[in-house]
């Protein structure tokens, strides 16, 4: 069933800009005989808009912790689902609901609903504006609130933007069962990055080095496979199987962020994956990878010349406050990351 915006949230809406919205809620039954038939579909996913997709997710658990409701778990898995889909609406330009997306829920539930929408930007606005009014959109209308309010515990979001700067929009709504949250860490105890540890950790974005006894080594040296794992998964980007470099297995992470541009080996066509990062290093990587993450000009820190090929990045990060250098004027950037800091800049980076 598909559901339009009240004539009063067109008109609130129209002065800066067309905001369409469908909803659709499918009986249990057919979504069960769908997914029996038709199964998951696996996909390669991608997160351009990750910040946009983040902010979505705490629009709608705002709305409905002020109203005493459980906020939403994010799904991952159920993200690829959405984030497909806009890709597919923002490709074509045409909003309409996935039919399929009951069999491509890759995780157990027992009810689902979806919201699906889009808000232009002619006008080149900030995203993070254009999330916001596409947010009140959903909220002014009945069946999408319903979704957004309704009796769902996770929610995987999807953001696409089209050529015309059109944002496009997928939230899948499941119930059921939460992954298992993993087992406290045995060694962050003495550690400042404590917080910042247990966070990554808990949304798996940076895996325990000895998984059997719960042990993070956050004074070890992260390795740029450690740090290509944690961005990729910070991007949505699966391991790709295509082989970019001869001394990693594929397929890997570290491919994949060889196909979005986000990194470069260190040498061609090896990527020397047990090789310490150093804070330079990081902080470009972070940038070229991050959309919400701009470079900067100028000098930041002594230590860091307005030459450097990685000056602009580290510029960037200080000015998003990510980075407040390992002294008030200077850098390190020579400096090792440890996985404790790695830790640290990821989740400053990611933010609530």
């Amino acid at each position: 069933m598909g559901m339009d915006i009240p004539d009063r949230t067109q008109r609130s809406v129209a002065a800066v800009a067309v905001v369409t919205l469908h909803r659709r809620w499918v009986p249990l039954l057919l979504l069960v005989l769908a997914a029996v038939l038709c199964g998951p579909l696996p996909v390669r996913a991608a997160a351009p808009y990750a910040g946009q997709e983040r902010r979505f997710l705490e629009l709608m658990n705002d709305a409905r912790t002020s109203r005493g409701l459980p906020e939403l778990a994010a799904s991952p898995q159920v993200a690829t689902v959405a984030r497909r889909w806009s890709n597919r609406m923002a490709g074509d330009g045409r909003l309409r609901h996935n039919p399929k997306v009951g069999s491509q829920i890759p995780i157990r539930w027992t009810r689902w609903g979806e919201n699906v929408g889009y808000a232009s930007n002619a006008g080149g606005g900030a995203l993070a504006n254009v999330t916001r009014r596409l947010h009140r959109g959903f909220m002014a209308s009945d069946g999408h609130r319903a979704n957004i309010l309704g009796r769902f515990n996770q929610v995987g979001v999807g953001v696409a933007i089209d050529d015309d700067g059109t944002m496009w929009a997928t939230m899948v709504f499941v119930q059921g069962p939460r992954p298992a949250a993993p087992a406290g860490l045995t060694d962050v105890g003495g550690t400042t990055h404590r917080t910042a540890i247990t966070t990554a950790y808990e949304r798996g974005l940076i895996d325990a080095c000895n998984t059997s006894a719960r042990r993070f080594c956050p004074a070890r040296d992260a390795s740029r496979t450690t740090v290509a794992t944690t961005v990729a998964r910070m991007l949505g980007l699966e391991p790709s199987p295509v082989s970019h470099f001869t001394d990693v297995a594929a397929p890997s992470h570290a491919d994949a962020l060889a196909e979005a541009g986000t990194v470069k080996g260190c040498a061609p066509h090896r990527f020397c994956p047990g090789r310490a990062v150093t804070r330079a290093q990081l902080a470009s990587l972070l940038v070229r990878g991050l959309p919400d993450l701009e470079p900067r000009t100028g000098r930041r820190f002594a230590d860091v010349g307005s030459d450097d090929v990685h000056a602009t990045a580290v510029n960037g990060l200080a000015a998003a406050g990510i980075t407040r250098g390992c002294t008030p004027t200077r850098f390190c950037p020579a400096g090792k990351v440890t996985r404790a800091q790695l830790a640290s800049f990821v989740v400053r980076a990611l933010g609530p």
